[in-house]
């Protein structure tokens, strides 16, 4: 399901399961079809909405970079 209780479904129970401090998760449309009633480029981190432009390639390239990113500034805080 691409949602927020989605995403912190899995990131919470990953993190259990690995005994780890932090994990990623994401969750969206990917396309060509919208998903779950959300358009295409429609993704999921956490809490974080956010909306990318591309064909699927795209925007598998897109989440991954943002889902890195994100992963790097909560490891330097």
């Amino acid at each position: 399901m691409v949602s927020e209780p989605s995403t912190r479904a899995m990131a919470t129970t990953v993190a259990g399961l690995l005994g780890a401090d932090l994990a990623v998760a994401v969750t969206g449309a990917g396309g060509p079809q919208p998903q779950d009633g959300q358009p295409t480029g429609t993704v999921w981190f956490g809490t974080e909405l956010r909306h990318f432009d591309g064909d699927p390639g795209d925007l598998v390239e897109s989440t991954t970079a943002h889902a890195l990113f994100l992963l790097e500034d909560a490891l330097r805080r």
